[in-house]
């Protein structure tokens, strides 16, 4: 599975404040996307994509590991996860259009529908057995008889 490319954002403050949020998009090619542009990306996503909501990196200590783990996540699941990091002045979007309330959190969506929602930093067999069941609740969903994947 292959993260969609769409045209860079400029960088936003939150990405100057968090040198671990800003090399997600620098160093492993994550999309930063915004109101704009989370649809287009949901849908160009086949499978499970995974949307970093950040919050604020200077108040939120949690944000920092987040986005050390997202990668590690990335990898392990091998293909399966397609991640994106939400623009700080789209996260009114966090709680209405993806569920999550607590920043900073893992947003787990599938045919652009929110499958779960992964806040601060958990275990790492926690974060693994959620992921497995989202993909398999994701794998369900596709496999309905007589749908169009």
């Amino acid at each position: 599975m292959t993260t969609p490319t769409f045209e860079p954002l400029p960088a936003p403050a939150h990405l100057d404040a968090s040198p671990l949020i800003a090399r997600l998009s620098r160093d492993f090619g994550y999309p930063l996307v915004d109101a704009a542009s989370l649809e287009s990306f949901l849908a160009a996503v086949e499978g499970l994509a995974v949307v970093f909501v950040t919050g604020d990196p200077r108040k939120l200590l949690d944000t920092g590991d987040v986005a050390v783990i997202l990668p590690e996540l990335v990898a392990h699941f091998a293909g399966r996860l397609t991640p994106a990091v939400l623009a700080r002045d789209a996260e009114a979007l966090a709680a209405t259009r993806l569920g999550a309330e607590v920043k900073p959190a893992l947003v787990f969506l599938a045919a652009g529908r929110p499958v779960g929602v992964i806040p601060r930093v958990r275990d790492w067999d926690e974060y693994t057995s959620r992921i497995e069941g989202y993909l398999a609740q994701t794998l369900a969903a596709t496999d309905i008889p007589g749908r169009a994947n």
